[in-house]
């Protein structure tokens, strides 16, 4: 059995990008509402199961089972770290998360899961979410400060990470 293509890393003007099967399943996508865009959501995880933008739009279908939904995200975000840890490697320190449009659907797809975990009661796996979204972009356009602020401090420790 022929496996499908995967989501790869491509270096464009604006920096790296995921490249997929499925982008112009995403490009409809992102345009849509209603039944088209869940049609999109569809076609987007059949040309590419581990497309990280359509699992998270995929996620924001589920409202019933929520674990299910956690199951996606999570799978969004481990996804994404696997594509993202060579290029996070190759830049070190001057990694520019936000500045590489690129990033921000796995960025996205952590914020998602830090909210869902929230909803969801599990704090410390939310905490740690929005943690990383303030260490991988100190202007935190995503508000991930905000939410560790509304969250339940520990003893002793700090708001700021």
């Amino acid at each position: 059995m022929a496996t499908k293509p995967a989501s790869t890393i491509a270096y464009g003007v604006f920096g790296p990008y995921v490249e997929s099967p499925a982008d112009d399943y995403v490009a409809i996508m992102g345009e849509s509402s209603g039944t088209r865009r869940l049609a999109s959501v569809k076609l987007a995880l059949e040309a590419d199961p581990d497309n990280i933008e359509a699992l998270v739009a995929k996620a924001a279908y589920i409202t019933s089972d929520k674990e299910y939904r956690l199951g996606v995200l999570k799978h969004a975000v481990k996804v994404g770290a696997k594509l993202w840890a060579p290029v996070e490697k190759a830049y070190g320190k001057e990694m520019s998360w936000w500045d590489f449009p690129g990033t921000r659907p796995y960025m996205r797809a952590i914020h998602a899961l830090g909210q869902a975990c929230e909803e969801a009661g599990d704090l410390a796996t939310a905490k740690h979410c929005y943690e990383s979204l303030v260490r991988m972009s100190a202007r935190d356009p995503m508000g991930a400060r905000f939410a560790l602020e509304r969250m339940p401090m520990e003893q002793g420790a700090s708001m700021w990470v």
